[in-house]
């Protein structure tokens, strides 16, 4: 286990689509869980219909570009993001995280916007537990997120 902390090992299934996500948690953990059984009744875990509507003027073609924009580029962020993780680059890391936390506004992805922020704010800091598990949790809801946009793009083709 991780030193220093006193985490619970937690396995989400099927949380993140087909893929077994194992994460550590430290205190409140029955909150969490309760979060994650609230989001997961909802249509999207993360993305908000309404603001990305909102954010295109309700207009069909204006929603269209910003997501396919979105699923052009965001990807590549995220990978961007992982290499500076693997390197061990607090910089490129932190400014990975802020190139992806400013698209995260326009689809209404207010947690996983949160998150990024905190990544951002604790990727200099890359050796700590803490700042490692943040990191991790934020790429993690940063890849459900563009799955999420990828379903919406085929949901708005029908």
């Amino acid at each position: 286990m991780l030193p220093a902390f006193d985490y619970w090992l937690f396995t989400i299934d099927k949380l993140f689509t087909s893929k077994k996500v194992v994460f550590f948690f430290g205190t409140g953990f029955d909150h969490l869980a309760q979060n994650l059984i609230t989001m997961k009744q909802q249509t999207f875990l993360y993305l908000d219909e309404e603001r990305l509507n909102e954010q295109s003027l309700n207009n069909r073609h204006m929603r269209e570009e910003l997501v396919n924009t979105f699923l052009l580029h965001f990807p590549n962020l995220i990978t961007r993001a992982e290499k500076a993780l693997l390197q061990k680059d607090g910089n490129s890391l932190a400014r990975a995280f802020h190139s992806l936390k400013a698209s995260m506004g326009l689809f209404g992805a207010t947690d996983v916007q949160t998150q990024t922020a905190q990544a951002e704010k604790m990727a200099m800091d890359i050796y700590s537990n803490e700042s490692l598990l943040t990191v991790h949790i934020a790429l993690a809801k940063a890849k459900e997120l563009v799955k999420e946009v990828e379903v919406l793009k085929e949901k708005t083709k029908s």
